[in-house]
């Protein structure tokens, strides 16, 4: 058993993990926050009425910067010729875009009406 990895591709791996990790671990800590933790859901500014969640805007920060990150670690691992590995990070890239993009379109469509 190696203590440190000995393949540029075992660091690009290493380096990777707490990206995934986060992915992982954020959207079911986030609802079990919720539950045991619950916050108001209305805030008042001045007239308005305006409808946020701090903890997920905290959440939403962390998958804004694992995506780009992890989209970086698929172009080093495709570019170091480990298309296995580009192929795992890329199924982990996917969701903190998908889940930004969805409510980021929530947010635009409360906004709207």
């Amino acid at each position: 058993m190696q203590a440190f990895p000995s393949t540029k591709k075992e660091w690009i791996a290493l380096t990777l993990f707490p990206f995934k990790a986060y992915v992982v671990v954020v959207l079911p800590f986030y609802f079990l926050f919720n539950i045991f933790c619950p916050q108001p859901l209305t805030i008042y500014f001045g007239n308005n009425t305006t409808v946020w969640n701090h903890t997920a805007e905290e959440f939403l920060t962390g998958f804004v910067l694992c995506g780009p990150l992890l989209m970086l670690g698929l172009i080093i691992q495709l570019c170091a010729r480990d298309a296995k590995s580009a192929s795992r990070t890329l199924m982990f890239a996917i969701v903190p875009f998908g889940v930004f993009c969805f409510l980021l379109f929530i947010g635009a469509i409360q906004h709207v009406l």
